[in-house]
């Protein structure tokens, strides 16, 4: 059976903390959290669902790389650096929400089946070119516009949501293919972990 964890009364998550807890399921985090250091829930291979804490500033490199069951990240306002390949091989991630000034680093969302849904050029499993992690990245931050973050977060704050919001935002979102566009909303609607988490 998976475990569920409670991070309180810290600042940090220091690197390597939960590293290959292959049980870890559910994380919550108290909003003393301020920083999650690198690989800090690398290969948590079942975690599923995070809530992060309301004053979380930093995300380090590779913090939830491996995290092959997470299929949304709701990143709070006050977070303003997330580090390369911090969601590298998080296969099933399709919704990362962020505010549109956190810093990215290389390769954020390498391997996930977001980038996998994208008009970019990946191999078959989803890696790119670190050449064009800049565009990947500006990518992003136009999906989590301001009108479409509060719209993304309206329409995932339940467990069914408003199909007609989702499916426009990624029609006009840089999916040049239709087919893309229906496997990233039926993604959307079928993930487990549709919820408001702040």
């Amino acid at each position: 059976m998976g475990s569920h964890h409670c991070c309180t009364g810290v600042e940090v998550i220091p690197d390597h903390t939960f590293c290959d807890c292959y049980e870890v399921e559910k994380v919550i985090m108290s909003d003393t959290v301020k920083k999650i250091e690198e690989k800090a829930f690398n290969d948590c291979v079942r975690l599923e669902y995070v809530k992060l804490s309301r004053n979380l500033e930093f995300i380090g490199d590779n913090a939830f790389d491996g995290c092959r069951a997470l299929t949304s990240i709701f990143i709070p306002p006050t977070c303003t650096e997330i580090g390369s390949f911090a969601f590298q091989y998080c296969q099933k991630l399709i919704i990362l929400s962020l505010p549109n000034h956190t810093q990215l680093g290389e390769k954020v969302i390498e391997k996930t089946a977001l980038i996998r849904a994208s008009a970019f050029e990946i191999d078959e499993n989803g890696g790119y070119h670190r050449s064009i992690s800049e565009n990947v990245n500006e990518w992003i931050r136009n999906i989590n516009g301001d009108d479409d973050q509060f719209a993304v977060h309206r329409s995932c704050s339940s467990f069914n949501p408003l199909t007609e919001i989702i499916y426009q935002i990624v029609r006009r979102q840089g999916f040049k293919e239709e087919e893309r566009v229906r496997d990233y909303s039926f993604r959307i609607f079928s993930s487990k972990s549709l919820c408001r988490t702040y």
